[in-house]
C-alpha cells in the first residue's frame, strides 16, 4: 500500500497546473486575460497565439489592421 502512495502524491504534486487552469471563457473577439501572467491573449480570431499587454493593445491592433484594408487600391477587372 506505501508504494502506492508514494507515486500518487508524486503526480498530484507535479500536476498542479490541471486543477488551477482557467475556465476558457473567451470574449468576442476570442480573447481572455491570463490573471496569471497579467497579459491579454487570444486563442480565436486574427490574433490567435498571440499575446497584448492589455486589452487596450490587442484593440489598437485590430484598429490598425482595419486602416490597413481601407488603404489597399481595389482592382477593377476589365472584360
Amino acid at each position: 500500500m506505501s508504494r502506492l502512495i508514494i507515486p500518487v502524491i508524486l503526480v498530484g504534486a507535479l500536476t498542479p497546473g490541471i486543477a488551477f487552469s482557467t475556465d476558457g471563457a473567451l470574449d468576442s473577439y476570442g480573447c481572455h486575460v491570463n490573471h496569471a501572467l497579467g497579459t491579454y491573449h487570444c486563442h480565436k480570431g486574427p490574433f490567435a497565439g498571440k499575446n497584448f499587454n492589455s486589452k487596450a493593445d490587442m484593440l489598437e491592433a485590430l484598429k490598425e489592421i482595419s486602416r490597413k484594408k481601407r488603404k489597399k487600391p481595389k482592382l477593377e477587372s476589365r472584360l
